[in-house]
């Protein structure tokens, strides 16, 4: 896919609109106690005024504009952040990576959920890498930057696992002196392939409702149970259809076994009409027309 845009990333991706979209996902007071119920509700129990809102906000004046410049041209996203050392970057940095991660998961359906996992993905992953790998000091999840800053450390550790969930469990563990109980579940079973599923289904204990470290630490374990399904099958089965992907017998047997959990719900035309668009390697572009 090539550029068929000049769109100027500092006209879309403003300051304005990276604070809007870190506000709409952490809409609680900034430097507050946390209730973590509220939070599990928030995230786990989204309510359809919530993609609504990241929709108006986002799908016109952000994410089709983004959609035009091509998934192989990944522009320097550094641009439109604030130099690392400035007080502001977390923050900022922390908003652009959930414009790229987030909002397409939140607003895409239909032909154009193909934009999540095969272009949005892309960009969101090459600014992670990009933010991890500058000088510790500058690093937005930096937790001493956060807490020097005056946030709680609740309020921290929630925004710090959006950059780079593997190390939340090790923060939690030192911050409340507690080992993770998930640690010797994962253990036991560490191929457990339906894990994903059975927590989503579950959802969060009550333990997750009730504390800080409890919510981290069994969202740290829901995040872990990613890894037994991408050992065996080398991606995660559920989004083949919006990736234009054919199912394999085995990755079919997966579905049947998590009842299709995460399935695209696209239909037999747009599940054709995406792979059409993968093997001729077009990208229809994104409209309100196309979404599901």
């Amino acid at each position: 896919m090539t550029s068929v845009s000049n769109v100027d990333l500092t006209d879309i991706l403003t300051p304005e609109l990276l604070d809007s979209v870190s506000r709409l996902h952490f809409p609680w007071p900034e430097h507050g106690p946390l209730d973590f119920k509220a939070v599990s509700d928030y995230w786990f129990q989204r309510s359809p005024d919530w993609a609504d809102k990241y929709y108006q906000l986002s799908f016109d004046a952000v994410t089709r504009p983004l959609s035009t410049i091509g998934v192989d041209n990944v522009p320097d996203l550094m641009t439109v952040l604030p130099p690392p050392e400035a007080p502001e970057f977390p923050q900022r940095a922390l908003g652009l990576l959930l414009v790229l991660d987030q909002v397409p998961r939140m607003i895409l359906s239909g032909i154009n959920a193909r934009y999540t996992s095969s272009y949005f993905d892309v960009w969101a992953k090459s600014l992670a890498r990009r933010l991890l790998t500058l000088p510790p000091t500058q690093r937005p999840d930096n937790m001493k930057r956060w807490l020097d800053q005056g946030w709680s450390f609740e309020q921290a550790i929630i925004r710090r696992m959006w950059f780079y969930t593997p190390l939340m469990r090790a923060d939690t563990e030192d911050h409340v002196g507690q080992i993770d109980p998930y640690r010797k579940v994962l253990a036991q079973n560490p191929h457990d392939i339906v894990a994903f599923s059975r927590l989503v289904i579950q959802g969060p204990p009550v333990s997750a409702q009730s504390s800080m470290e409890g919510f981290m630490f069994w969202l740290t374990h829901l995040l872990d149970v990613h890894t037994p399904i991408i050992r065996k099958y080398a991606c995660y089965p559920y989004r083949n259809e919006q990736m234009g992907r054919t199912f394999k017998a085995e990755e079919k047997e997966f579905m049947r076994l998590t009842n299709n959990l995460g399935a695209s719900g696209l239909s037999d035309g747009e599940i054709k009409h995406i792979r059409q668009d993968v093997e001729t390697g077009r990208w229809t572009a994104l409209t309100a027309e196309h979404q599901g």
